[in-house]
């Protein structure tokens, strides 16, 4: 990638918006205490028991446990040095994104909006998977774009093999890279691509495969994490038994949690599952209505980071007008992820490949954070960028362009 003057003011402007925002929050003064609340302890522990007993976390993948354990054995502060950088090259992948299907000019401006997200500012200080999903979410849709307009396969085989990594960040994209994957391999298959267009999609399952065989290993079960079983069983499945039950969701959790405390994962994955069959079977309408509850819910939220970060002035208004921003954000990119694929298509009358794939991502996102509640923006922050990259090609795309 050629270096260019827009990348360089891009990255400037990165590095000013973002020390502005945390040192007037005071962000840096509580960066430890920060990363001692919520999912972060979690993912200390996956790191401890990767590194200090070999054996894969319950919950978390083994690909993001190595990631932070190895740079916390350094420093810790290098973690949130890596995801400001991540943070930064999500900016440049979304500009070069754009490159592909409009101007210089375009492409600027439209990459200059990722910095007003409140969020994936302040998410970049906090030890969890929101920024490195993100920056991997945007450079797949770069070579989804890049195939889209080439018809390579290499470029395909490349997004494939980054959704696929993923599922070692963030476990909650398993089905979605195993489909992606296959029709992946079936396209250049039949394309007759290099063996060596392969690689990259062939390393990133075998650390899939290693992935799900230490889970299996120590836990009695396939499958990259537990955490699909512990979220849809302690959240969306108490939830929804609270109308059932004409009682409170936390007197339900508490049952939920003392019922799974004496249990093997593998024997909460079965109740996990006989649980919701039961309850998808007898009061379907009453599961729907508490996962579209929870969807809405997630929709209309702020930034809930802001909630657990000391401003040193503590100026309320500030933090209250930050909150506002991140909600309004939010439910703006979650409508336009709804709204430009069905103009799109109305208006063209064709199913384009960039179109295609961006949805069901964008879709599958927001459809699967329902089986959760009360997370703020942190389901959808992800995909904010590739809304942005939709947005360039709904409105600016050129009908020819040079793709290098």
């Amino acid at each position: 990638m050629r270096i260019t003057k827009e990348h360089i003011v891009l990255v400037i402007l990165g590095v000013i918006v973002y020390l502005g925002i945390n040192l007037y929050l005071g962000v840096f003064s509580s960066i430890f205490e920060l990363n001692k609340i919520g999912d972060t302890i979690s993912y200390q522990t996956a790191s401890k028991y990767l590194f200090s007993k070999g054996i894969a976390h319950p919950f978390r993948p083994i690909g993001i446990a190595f990631i932070f354990g190895l740079l916390k054995s350094f420093q810790p502060i290098l973690i949130i040095i890596f995801q400001f950088f991540l943070w930064t090259s999500t900016i440049l992948v979304i500009y070069n994104s754009l490159k592909l299907v409009t101007t210089t000019k375009n492409s600027f401006l439209l990459a200059l909006t990722f910095l007003l997200f409140i969020s994936n500012i302040l998410f970049v200080s906090w030890q969890v998977t929101e920024t490195i999903t993100t920056f991997l979410l945007s450079l797949s849709t770069f070579y989804v774009l890049k195939y889209n307009e080439r018809k390579i396969s290499k470029y395909l085989l490349f997004s494939a093999s980054i959704i696929v990594f993923l599922v070692i960040i963030k476990p909650g994209f398993y089905y979605i890279a195993l489909v992606f994957s296959l029709y992946s391999l079936w396209k250049a298959i039949s394309s007759r691509a290099s063996i060596k267009q392969f690689v990259p999609l062939l390393f990133t399952l075998a650390l899939l495969l290693i992935n799900n065989s230490m889970v299996n290993h120590t836990y009695g079960k396939f499958k990259p994490s537990f955490i699909d079983d512990h979220t849809l069983y302690i959240y969306l499945g108490a939830y929804s038994q609270t109308e059932i039950r004409n009682t409170s969701t936390a007197r339900i959790q508490r049952e939920r949690r003392a019922k799974i405390k004496s249990l093997s994962y593998k024997e909460i994955h079965v109740l996990t599952q006989s649980d919701m069959k039961f309850q998808l079977e007898y009061h379907p309408f009453v599961v729907i209505k508490y996962w579209l509850l929870n969807i809405k819910q997630n929709t209309i939220s702020g930034c809930n980071l802001l909630n657990f970060i000391k401003k040193e002035k503590n100026e309320k208004r500030g933090n209250a007008f930050l909150y506002w921003l991140s909600l309004i954000q939010n439910t703006t990119m979650v409508l336009l992820s709804i709204i430009l694929p069905i103009i799109y298509f109305i208006r063209t009358k064709r199913l384009h490949f960039f179109w295609i794939v961006t949805t069901i991502v964008i879709w599958y996102i927001i459809l699967t954070s329902g089986i959760s509640y009360y997370q703020g923006d942190r389901f959808h922050i992800v995909f904010y960028p590739i809304v942005i990259i939709q947005l360039g090609y709904f409105f600016f795309k050129r009908k020819s362009i040079n793709i290098a």
